[in-house]
This record gives C-alpha cells, sequence and structure tokens, in this order.
C-alpha cells in the first residue's frame, strides 16, 4: 500500500522561537522531528533575516539575523545537481527562509528548501506575522489561566477608536499588536513593485505571504482599485 504524503505547514516564527520551544523526535517511523510550541507543532518554518554572515565555501552555510536573535541556515548539497541555493547571496542581504527545523549536538539550524531575496516590505510584514501570532496566543493563554479574583464592579465605557488608528500599517513598520489592513498591504506591494507594465498576481501572493491575497485582488478589480493589464498581472488605477 503507498504511503500518502501531506505537505506540512511552514509557519512563521521569529529566530527567538526557534530556541525558545523543546526541539522533539517524530514519535512514528515517518513523522517529522519537531518545535513543541505547546499550541502547535512547527516542522517547517518561514524565517526572514539579514543575511550577516556566509560560510558557502567551506559549509555552504549562512548566518541570518532577524533582530530577535540568529540562526545557521545550511545546505546539504546534491553535488550531482550542482545547484545551490546560497549562491547569489551575501552579508547585508534580506533574504526569506523556507525550511525544516534541525538539530545537531544541541545547535538548531534551518535546512532549507526555498532561498529567496526579499524587500524591506517583506521582511517587516514576516515579522509582524510571526509577532502577532505569538500575541494572539499569549492572549489565549492569560484568558484561561488567570485565576478569578473577587473584584470592586467598575462601569467601563467602551472607548472607540479612529479607523486610522485601528488600521495596522505593517508596510511603515508602526507598532503591532492591532488590525492589519490587508487590503493596504496588497496595494502597496503592486504600488512598489510595479515597473510600470503591471505586476505579476503570483508575484504579489509570493510577496504578501496573506493567505487570501488572491481573494484580496479579486475583491480590488471588481471594485475597480485595480485593473489587469493582461491576463495574471493587475495594476492600481
Amino acid at each position: 500500500m503507498n504511503q500518502k504524503f501531506n505537505r506540512l505547514i511552514a509557519y512563521p516564527a521569529l529566530i527567538s522561537d526557534i530556541y525558545k520551544y523543546e526541539f522533539k523526535k517524530g514519535e512514528g517511523d515517518w513523522d517529522p522531528n519537531y518545535l513543541d510550541f505547546d499550541y502547535k507543532k512547527v516542522s517547517r518554518t518561514v524565517v526572514a533575516g539579514t543575511v550577516v554572515d556566509t560560510r558557502i565555501e567551506e559549509s555552504n552555510t549562512i548566518t541570518i539575523d532577524d533582530g530577535t536573535g540568529t540562526i545557521d541556515v545550511r545546505e546539504f548539497v546534491d553535488e550531482s545537481k550542482k545547484k545551490k541555493l546560497f549562491i547569489s547571496q551575501k552579508v547585508g542581504d534580506l533574504i526569506l527562509v523556507i525550511g525544516r527545523i534541525r538539530e545537531f549536538n544541541s545547535q538548531r539550524y534551518i535546512m532549507p528548501e526555498i532561498v529567496k531575496a526579499i524587500d524591506a516590505i517583506s521582511f517587516k510584514y514576516n515579522l509582524l506575522k510571526a509577532k502577532i501570532d505569538n500575541q494572539k496566543h499569549a492572549k489565549d493563554e492569560i484568558r484561561i489561566s488567570a485565576p478569578l479574583v473577587a473584584q470592586e464592579k467598575v462601569e467601563e465605557k467602551p472607548i472607540e477608536k479612529k479607523e486610522e488608528e485601528i488600521v495596522e500599517d505593517a508596510i511603515e513598520g508602526k507598532p503591532i499588536g492591532q488590525i492589519i489592513n490587508k487590503t493596504d498591504i496588497v496595494l502597496k506591494i503592486i504600488s512598489e513593485e510595479d515597473k510600470g507594465d503591471g505586476v505579476e498576481i503570483v508575484e504579489i501572493i509570493e510577496k504578501s505571504m496573506l493567505d487570501d491575497c488572491e481573494k484580496i485582488v479579486n475583491d480590488l478589480l471588481a471594485s475597480g482599485d485595480l485593473f489587469m493589464v493582461k491576463p495574471g498581472r493587475v495594476k492600481v488605477l
């Protein structure tokens, strides 16, 4: 009987998260090793960072830093394919790494599947996604574990926020913890990447890393905020 494999989700993470949680071995023969995030098991991750060291010739390794820590990205090259993911990476580059978390001699590293150059927008957005996920989980833990304490009943008036105060501008890197306006992110990416002939929808989806990016693009097309220059390529009106 053929064994059916499902591709594991690659979760956005901060580098500090990779060291924070316990690394566990898979329970079954085909189960992957993973980080136990308490609320989810993470075998594959998406990490954005700045290249701070390269040891490509010696060990096919680069080191990246996302502001919370550093980690090695180590490639085991198939000499028959003669293809390296790091061949164009240099110190100072912003990159996105999708790969599996590994541990050897108590040292954790990422074994990459994809390494690609990104811009500051994608870098900030990936950090925001990882931070917001952590914040949501932390709030859930507080709600579940907080002891019930008798308190004086105080009438609380709802605080009204202006729309511009609620909208989180991920592009400009304002404080996180508020709502991210996904539509603004998509429009900003298109504006930044458009060199005059529009932007491929596939490229927008990759750079935004939004699960519903394609739906947002379709909604913007329907509302007239975008128009399709040619099949699969859009432009801001």
